[in-house]
Formats: structure tokens, C-alpha cells, sequence
């Protein structure tokens, strides 16, 4: 027994130990295993989340059907006692004693109509209040159903798609649309929906940051603009027509959810992955004539040496662009003062492209991994 222990904890760290051999596996390799890992534990999380969040919604909808029922049991219970009230006092009236005096029967009448009126008045203001309650808890009653139908929403996403952000990085609010905040809070995407609310019908954009390479580049690509923000309407700015569009075509809320999100994480897993080559380096953004944008990362990583990386985004800026998040052409340039560095230039240009054509469309990290391999190449 000892023996085979013995035999499985060494077959076990075998398998956990990742093999020397460059030719078998490579960094880039491992690097995706640990993504996919790490990807797959975080959804296991955001999905036990969300479903204890379900629950909790099904008891607070379930409370709130009680009170519910029970408010209307008391405006039942309170017009039944009215209508008992006023049968009983037109039947009182109806059949007074002819022998009692006028004048003491039209006091008595008089008080007996007083009376009537107060409770009247009485238990019209308690229905009034009761029917404030009721719409009150009727709104409250709707807007968990809302809450626990996008959590629902969530949960189907969560169990279909694979993403390269955990859900509980996701946060939503309801107000007058769904809110979906981006980039540490910096950006509010508002998706409008109809009446009936099962349908996008508009999206709009607030941006609280308006500094940086990597806020002007997230405009770029929300709203097809590189020259700052653009006039809109005074409640947002809208989404651009390549997004929007994709988002539009689908039928059902949550096929456009599903659509949205999957647009929106890309974007701004992209915006951070700028945001962190920029803490690094040196980012600046511009663009040409053919409505494309390009965006350069300099550094100097030897002493006498600079490298100049420009990664180019193909029509960028028009209206028929293809929603893409890798550039389509990347150049790598080097000013040096040692001697035969054009050759280098050459080699690390050809070796930049084919990991960005080896790649995978939703690489978050890419254009870090292309200049962390140039930037830390030895001579």
C-alpha cells in the first residue's frame, strides 16, 4: 500500500510539473492553460453567487405576494364593513318611530347623518391609505420580478458563454434603464428598453474620466471618434452603429444581453490592458488619413537604444468598421547606436505578427504579451 502511495504522488507531481522541453510546451501555452484555469474557477464562483442571489430574491418576492394579499384582504374586509354600515343606516332612517317628535327626529336624523358621514369619511381615508400601500408594494413587486428575471438572465449567460472577465466583477443598477459600469466606474453604458421591457430599443454612454490614452482610446472605440466627444444628445452619448447594430439585430432581450455584454468585455478588457502597457511605457495615439488609428508604445529597454512598436487599427474611425479588438498591422522600430540593427527590426516585425496571427480573436492581453517579447528581446 505504501508502495502504490508512493507511486501515485509521484504520477500526480509529474503531471503537475509543466515539461522542460521548449519544443513540447511553450510559455505562451502555459500562459493560456493558466487563463482557461483561472477563467473556469471564476465562473463556478460568479455562478454560486448568482444563484444564492436568486434565492434570496424568490423569498423577497415570495414575502412580498403576502403582503400583497394581505393588504387587499383589509380593503375587502374594510368596503364590507362600509357597505354593512350604510345598509344598516339607511334602514334605521327608514324605519323611525313616526312617534317621536319632528324636531327630535330631525335631530336624531341629523346626528345619526353625522355620524354616518365620519365613519364614511373615516373609512374612506383608510382605503386611500390602504391603496397607497398597495401600490407601493405592487411597485416593489415589480421591480424584484425585474431584478430576479436579469439574475435569471445572468445565471443562463454564466452557464452558455465563456468570457474573459468573473461575474462578480459585473456590476449592474436598474434606474431608468440597465446600467452597466466599465473601466473602475468610469464609464456608464445605459441600454433603454422598451415598455414592456424586453427589448433594447437605444444605448447611450457617460464617461466620468476624460484624461488619458487609454480613456481616448475606449471612446474610440465606443463611439467611432478620436478628437474627444462628439455632440449628442444632452442624456449620453450613443454607442456607434457597428456596435449597435450587432446588438439590434438580435430578436429576444436576452440574445441582445448576451450580445451586449460579450461586445462590452472585450472593449474594456482591451482598455486595460492599455491602461497597464501605459504604466509601463509610453502610449500615444493618433491616425492617418485612411480613418485609421494607431497607437505606439515607446520605450527604452538598453542603454542607447529605442523601440517604437505601432500597432495599427484598420478603419478605425468609419462607419463600416468590422468590431474587432486586434490591430490589424503591427510594426516594430528601432533607433540604435550599435550596428546592425535594421536586421532586428526585420526579425522582431515578423515575430510580432505571428503571434498576433496565432492568437485568439478574445485575447485580452495580447498587444502586452507582443510588447513585453519585443521590449525584453536580448540583442
Amino acid at each position: 500500500a505504501e508502495a502504490f502511495d508512493k507511486t501515485q504522488s509521484a504520477g500526480s507531481r509529474e503531471k503537475n510539473q509543466l515539461p522542460l522541453n521548449g519544443n513540447v510546451v511553450t510559455v505562451h501555452e502555459c500562459l493560456q492553460d493558466c487563463l482557461k484555469s483561472s477563467c473556469i474557477e471564476w465562473s463556478k464562483i460568479e455562478l454560486a453567487i448568482a444563484n444564492s442571489t436568486s434565492c434570496k430574491l424568490q423569498a423577497s418576492l415570495k414575502e412580498n405576494e403576502s403582503k400583497a394579499s394581505e393588504c387587499k384582504e383589509v380593503v375587502r374586509s374594510g368596503c364590507t364593513q362600509l357597505i354593512e354600515i350604510s345598509r344598516k343606516a339607511f334602514k334605521e332612517l327608514s324605519t323611525a318611530r313616526v312617534s317621536i317628535s319632528s324636531k327630535t327626529a330631525k335631530n336624531a336624523k341629523r346626528r345619526r347623518k353625522r355620524k354616518i358621514l365620519s365613519q364614511i369619511t373615516e373609512e374612506s381615508r383608510t382605503i386611500r391609505s390602504m391603496e397607497c400601500e398597495l401600490a407601493l408594494e405592487v411597485e416593489r413587486l415589480s421591480r424584484a420580478k425585474r431584478a430576479k428575471t436579469m439574475f435569471e438572465d445572468y445565471l443562463k449567460l454564466g452557464s452558455c458563454l465563456h468570457i474573459d472577465r468573473p461575474f462578480e466583477s459585473v456590476r449592474t443598477h436598474w434606474y431608468d434603464g440597465l446600467h452597466v459600469l466599465l473601466l473602475d466606474n468610469n464609464v456608464d453604458v445605459i441600454f433603454i428598453l422598451n415598455d414592456e421591457n424586453d427589448v433594447i430599443v437605444e444605448t447611450n454612454c457617460y464617461f466620468n474620466d476624460q484624461d488619458g490614452v487609454t480613456m481616448k482610446l475606449l471612446k474610440t472605440f465606443l463611439l467611432g471618434t478620436s478628437d474627444g466627444l462628439h455632440e449628442g444628445s444632452p442624456g449620453g452619448f450613443p454607442i456607434r452603429k457597428s456596435i449597435s447594430s450587432i446588438v439590434f439585430a438580435r430578436e429576444s432581450f436576452r440574445e441582445q444581453l448576451i450580445e451586449a455584454f460579450q461586445l462590452l468585455f472585450r472593449i474594456e478588457n482591451f482598455a486595460k490592458c492599455i491602461r497597464l502597457l501605459n504604466e509601463v511605457f509610453v502610449c500615444c495615439i493618433s491616425r492617418d488619413d485612411d480613418k485609421n488609428v494607431i497607437l505606439s508604445v515607446s520605450a527604452e529597454p538598453n542603454e542607447g537604444e529605442m523601440i517604437k512598436i505601432s500597432f495599427s487599427f484598420e478603419n478605425l474611425l468609419a462607419e463600416n468598421w468590422n468590431f474587432t479588438t486586434v490591430p490589424s498591422e503591427v510594426k516594430v522600430e528601432i533607433v540604435s547606436t550599435e550596428e546592425e540593427f535594421h536586421e532586428r527590426e526585420k526579425d522582431l516585425t515578423s515575430v510580432t505578427k505571428l503571434m498576433m496571427a496565432s492568437s485568439i480573436a478574445s485575447d485580452p492581453f495580447l498587444l502586452k504579451r507582443v510588447c513585453d517579447f519585443v521590449m525584453e528581446d536580448k540583442k
